[in-house]
Formats: C-alpha cells, sequence, structure tokens
C-alpha cells in the first residue's frame, strides 16, 4: 500500500485534501522494524512522528524501578505527535518515552517540518489536523480516566 493510502485511513489525514495529502507522500517513508527494535529512545531529538502501518509498539518511560510500559500502540494507531505538539515552531524537544516494537513492524514516519510547513500556509489544513490531535489525545484521556477509575475501585475493594 502507498504511503498516501496509510495516510487516508489514519485518524488525522482522513480529512485532509488531496494536495495536503501529497505533499506529506512526498517527505514521508516508510521505518521498518523487528521485535524489540527501538524506533525511538527517551531523550532522543525528535523530528518526526509515526503512523503504524502494520504491527505493534510498547511505549516506555523510564522510572526509579526501571523502564514502565505507557502504551501498546497498534496498526492505525500514532505516536510521536506529544514532542510537535510541546515544541516551539521549527524548534523540538526531544522524545518523552521511548518506543519499541513488540513485533514485527511497518511505519510511516512524517517529518514534523511539512506539517509545519503545510500548517503555516493552509489554515484549513492546520485546522483539521490540530482537531484530530486534539480527538485524539480526548480518546487518550478518557481512557487514562476510566483506568485510574478502575484501579481506585480496586484498591478500596481491598482495602
Amino acid at each position: 500500500m502507498a504511503v498516501i493510502e496509510q495516510l487516508k485511513k489514519s485518524s488525522l489525514f482522513s480529512d485532509c485534501s488531496d494536495a495536503a495529502l501529497k505533499q506529506i507522500d512526498k517527505a514521508a517513508r516508510v521505518v521498518e522494524l523487528a521485535p524489540g527494535q527501538n524506533l525511538f529512545y527517551e531523550g532522543d531529538k525528535a523530528e518526526s512522528f509515526y503512523i503504524v502501518k502494520s504491527g505493534t509498539l510498547v511505549v516506555k518511560k523510564s522510572s526509579v524501578g526501571g523502564d514502565e510500559d505507557l502504551a501498546r500502540i497498534g496498526t492505525g494507531s500514532h505516536l510521536g505527535e506529544m514532542t510537535l505538539l510541546n515544541s516551539s515552531l521549527g524548534v523540538y524537544d526531544t522524545r518523552t518515552a521511548t518506543a519499541e516494537a513488540a513485533e514485527a513492524s511497518i511505519l510511516v514516519e512524517v517529518p514534523f517540518a511539512i506539517l509545519e510547513e503545510l500548517i503555516q500556509a493552509d489554515s484549513k489544513f492546520g485546522m483539521i489536523f490540530y482537531r484530530a490531535i486534539a480527538r485524539n489525545l480526548s480518546a487518550r484521556i478518557q481512557k487514562t480516566a476510566d483506568d485510574l477509575t478502575s484501579l481506585k475501585s480496586l484498591h478500596l475493594k481491598h482495602v
């Protein structure tokens, strides 16, 4: 499947114009990972985010007791966008977590630079893209809230 077809399937780009998708397609590249291979490490410089075409990645965060699994990111989802959101125009923060392939995985790498270029040139693209990011983050926050509620419930039952 061509990169542009994968972009169209992504919740971040499904509502974007074909012209914008073609520009992203030109800048994007496919990345293949073997099981156990790291995509990036916590603290690495970040210049792109990724859409999972196939496979699963585990997102991990360093803690005093070792690495803690934060999330499993599967086919059709994306990761690495937090750095784009937390950075200034053209100056990107470092990765806040490590991403490792849990199985053989194929990803589409989308450079932040092309997104910023499109956002500056086309406010409609920016609105569509940031609204899609907001919807996704909202769903993740809701899942986290549900998980915390379940954990509190378990804790209270055992007190």
